[in-house]
């Protein structure tokens, strides 16, 4: 699924997570485990509605208060920042995201593009994103992307212009690789919450601004950038499932309560996936 390194939410000062398929929490209470769920549950509920802020505190999944009541010691000034990492999935799934991308090119294409992001599957990809408290300012997000194996990219975000389209921003691109570096600016990108979406454009701008290692510099970036969507489609496959149990009972805040949202059922979650005659359709239906 991905890592995550979570730095200054709640009780997490520097966290790390490695998430697998099925994944059980399990701990003492006051230990972590509902502010790591609710983290996860922020982000998700953020990309349900990508317009509104850059991650969501209040929503349908979960309600976590304000900035000052998530960030560590409560330090309003404190950045907010997570980091996504995976390896070769990631690689498999860039593999099929470019295959339909470039459906209409020719086989020697294809090759010429695996040639170039040959390796890259023995390097994690990280997306590292860091949040101020101004979260409904996209502008005030840091987006650094990077593989070891390319090198990385930072996504500078620009003020949106009052007439701009909405959602539509425009940023700069700086990448360092490891055989070509430079800037790309005046990139149209969409708002996805925490993510910036670049353009289809950015080909162009690569092949009117730069006169050598055009290809090189084009397919990097897409590899980089398409990590974005990768996660996004990992956050949008998170369910919760109600927990076993707890002892002794906790009591939470009215505002805790939403917690619970549309939960699984743990003994209909267990009857699932031990039923081996299901089909496919009906176990995603389950």
């Amino acid at each position: 699924m991905f890592n995550l390194n979570i730095h200054n939410f709640r009780s997490f000062q520097n966290q790390n997570f490695n998430f697998s398929k099925v994944n059980i929490l399990i701990g003492e209470n006051s230990g972590g485990k509902s502010s790591l769920l609710k983290f996860l549950l922020s982000l998700k509920q953020t990309l349900e509605s990508p317009d509104e802020f850059n991650l969501k505190l209040k929503g349908d999944f979960t309600d976590l208060g304000n900035y000052e009541e998530v960030i560590y010691n409560k330090k309003k000034k404190s950045n907010l920042d997570f980091k996504f990492s995976n390896k070769e999935e990631y690689f498999d799934f860039f593999i099929k995201a470019i295959e339909s991308i470039e459906y209409k090119a020719e086989k020697d294409t294809l090759k010429k593009i695996i040639k170039i992001i040959e390796g890259n599957q023995n390097y994690n990809t990280d997306i590292q994103l860091v949040l101020s408290n101004k979260l409904d300012e996209h502008s005030s997000i840091k987006t650094i992307i990077k593989n070891e194996n390319i090198g990385e990219i930072e996504i500078i975000q620009k003020e949106s212009k009052e007439d701009i389209v909405f959602r539509e921003l425009n940023c700069d691109i700086k990448f360092n690789f490891k055989n070509a570096n430079g800037i790309i600016k005046d990139c149209t990108a969409f708002k996805e919450g925490f993510f910036t979406l670049i353009g289809g454009e950015i080909k162009k701008n690569i092949k009117d601004n730069f006169d050598e290692n055009q290809d090189y510099i084009y397919y990097s970036l897409v590899y980089l950038l398409l990590f974005q969507n990768y996660i996004s489609e990992q956050i949008e496959k998170i369910r919760f499932v109600n927990p076993i149990g707890n002892s002794p009972k906790r009591f939470y805040f009215q505002e805790d309560k939403k917690a619970s949202y549309k939960l699984i059922d743990i003994e209909k979650f267990i009857n699932v996936i031990g039923d081996s005659s299901l089909t496919k359709k009906e176990y995603k239906e389950r």
